[in-house]
């Protein structure tokens, strides 16, 4: 998808959002809106991250996600709040293989700035599910008028380090303890 081809981003429209995509491996996935409907497939896609993947996401470890944190992750209001699934199909079953989703914060001196954090399942790690969830969200964030991503992100974190590095510009990067500042331009 290029600016070009970027969808019309209304809340409407992004809850109906449905790409077919590929995988470096030549898997077919579906890049979707994460919907109400997704709870149970979110809480096992959560159950199938190891606990560094936990650790990553979520900054800390848990074994579990609340009600109160399905409900967060999957009733999403489109407008500041965006969020998208890698799917795939298992027989009859649609998996969660990665998760997007970025979160408009307060504008700043630099304009409008979202949070974006990504997790992908640990089996299908190394396909390009996370750089391929940032390019849609960037994609989406700056039709939406989004100027920069930001990023809290663990420093051992080198996957999600590496995928600002590369796929972003004007990148920076400040450390606090074990902790890194992440943010980019999206333009």
């Amino acid at each position: 998808m290029n600016s070009c081809d970027a969808p019309d981003v209304t809340p409407e429209k992004l809850r109906d959002l449905s790409l077919p995509a590929m995988l470096q491996d030549g898997t077919k996935v579906t890049v979707r809106a994460i919907l109400p409907g997704d709870k149970d497939r979110l809480q096992i896609g959560f159950h199938r991250l190891s606990p560094t993947s936990v650790k990553y996401r979520f900054l800390g470890l848990k074994k579990e996600l609340s009600v109160e944190e399905l409900v967060y992750l999957t009733e999403i209001d489109y407008n500041v709040h965006v969020a998208l699934v890698v799917t795939l199909q298992k027989g009859d079953e649609e998996l969660i293989a990665g998760v997007g989703r970025f979160i408009e914060v307060e504008p700043g001196e630099r304009g409008r700035t979202a949070e974006i954090g990504l997790a992908v399942v640990d089996e299908y790690h190394h396909r390009g599910i996370g750089t391929l969830l940032f390019e849609i969200m960037k994609e989406l964030a700056a039709t939406k008028g989004i100027d920069r991503f930001e990023a809290w992100v663990l420093s051992d974190n080198c996957r999600m380090c590496d995928i600002f590095r590369h796929h972003a510009s004007d990148y920076t990067c400040i450390r606090d303890e074990d902790v890194y500042h992440i943010t980019c331009s999206i333009q």
